[in-house]
């Protein structure tokens, strides 16, 4: 380019400054270019991942910028592009003042779930959830085990975790108390309610609404909903997987010791001998244990809390 020996010097000083702008700032590709980036020359491979993003996100400029000011993109080689979780919060802003955050979340290392260029659901960088959980944290299930909790076998962790971040630890999406005896409220296991129906723990007589009863004594009341020292559903039950029907635990913590429940179903009922009482029975179809202590349920006849 051949400039004027009279050319004001300012205006020279200009020219120059906004030519080199022009080559350290200048975009990867517009918007309508996108698809030119996925050639056979350049990057062939991101070809068939380019439908798997938003309509409106195929710019290269979106995430990418040329961070080498010496160069002009496209050249021979690698160049370094911008690319870090303050891209992602451009459209994905972290609003909200979590308690507890995933590692990942915390460490800005969006890509360790998610592939950019991907044509998964949400990016992900595994079509099975489970998988890519996996892929960090151990497995929740043993070999061994027969029987799987239902989101745990449909291989949906975040049906129970959230994947970013939560208000309750291990990043459950709910209320879940871990203690093993609490005074009863309902809020303490919100997180089960959202698939199990709440009215288990709600009528001491029931017909229908539970099937561990002896006669239509509402035997999850009679463990759960007491003002003082009521049951935890994981003093008695598996969370993620195990051997016995219903997700029964095969022992129950008191103190420092492991107590065998010894649980045993059947057609109509069943029957267990924990550490915490004696042998006990129980039968849908006719009350067995009228003497089991249940001071939380007032006789049958009171038909107050009855879903009858």
């Amino acid at each position: 380019m051949t400039i004027p020996t009279n050319f004001p010097s300012c205006m020279l000083l200009a020219l120059l400054i906004s030519m080199a702008m022009a080559i350290t700032s200048a975009p990867i590709a517009s918007a309508e270019e996108a698809k030119g980036c996925a050639t056979e020359q350049c990057h062939p491979e991101l070809r068939a991942k380019l439908p798997g993003l938003p309509k409106g996100h195929d710019d290269c400029t979106h995430c990418h910028q040329n961070t080498d000011p010496e160069t002009e993109h496209p050249l021979p080689g690698t160049i370094s592009f911008a690319l870090a979780q303050d891209v992602c919060e451009e459209c994905h802003p972290t609003t909200v003042d979590y308690d507890y955050l995933h590692p990942p979340v915390a460490n800005g290392d969006c890509q360790a779930c998610h592939a950019f260029h991907n044509t998964l659901p949400s990016l992900l960088r595994e079509e099975n959830e489970q998988k890519l959980c996996y892929s960090c944290h151990l497995p929740v299930s043993k070999d061994s085990d027969t029987m799987m909790h239902g989101d745990v076998a449909k291989q949906q962790c975040t049906s129970c975790h959230t994947p970013h971040g939560s208000f309750f630890k291990n990043l459950l999406a709910g209320t879940y108390s871990t203690d093993f005896f609490n005074d009863y409220n309902e809020k303490q296991y919100a997180l089960c309610f959202q698939c199990h129906k709440i009215d288990l723990l709600l009528h001491p007589y029931t017909s229908y609404n539970t099937n561990f009863r002896d006669g239509k004594k509402n035997l999850h009341y009679l463990h759960v909903n007491r003002e003082s020292r009521g049951r935890a559903c994981k003093l008695c039950h598996e969370i993620h997987a195990g051997t016995q029907p219903k997700l029964m635990a095969e022992t129950v913590s008191f103190g420092g010791w492991e107590m065998p429940v010894h649980f045993i179903i059947n057609d109509t009922g069943g029957q267990c001998t924990p550490g915490c009482h004696a042998q006990a029975r129980y039968d849908r179809n006719r009350l067995t244990q009228p003497s089991i202590p249940s001071r939380n349920i007032p006789p049958e006849t009171d038909t107050t809390g009855s879903d009858q």
